[in-house]
């Protein structure tokens, strides 16, 4: 199981940002919200994608009775929005964060 929690930020409050599991969609986590996902054990990609931008894949190897916590936001506050567009060009896999919490 993976529980990921979306920080409360501005950029893109009112989207959904994709959670994907080893390549594939395993459902949507909105701006404050806390979910959790059953995931088969073993080796794990996990990423979250909002159009063609999304963060860096976190990789673990998940075992049977674990449950690995996450945390997802926008990489941009209202003083860094100006840099949008450079992300979503040249940086589209640092347009959102992910990572492991402990």
């Amino acid at each position: 199981m993976i529980t990921i929690h979306r920080q409360w930020r501005f950029s893109d409050w009112s989207r959904g940002y994709r959670v994907m599991v080893n390549g594939k969609k395993v459902g949507v986590i909105r701006n404050g919200q806390v979910k959790s996902f059953a995931v088969a054990s073993g080796p794990c990609e996990v990423s979250v994608r909002l159009d063609w931008c999304g963060s860096r894949k976190v990789g673990f190897e998940l075992s049977p009775d674990e449950d690995r916590r996450l945390e997802c936001a926008s990489a941009f506050t209202l003083v860094t929005n100006i840099l949008q567009p450079y992300y979503a060009l040249f940086r589209r896999d640092r347009f959102l964060t992910l990572r492991m919490v402990d």
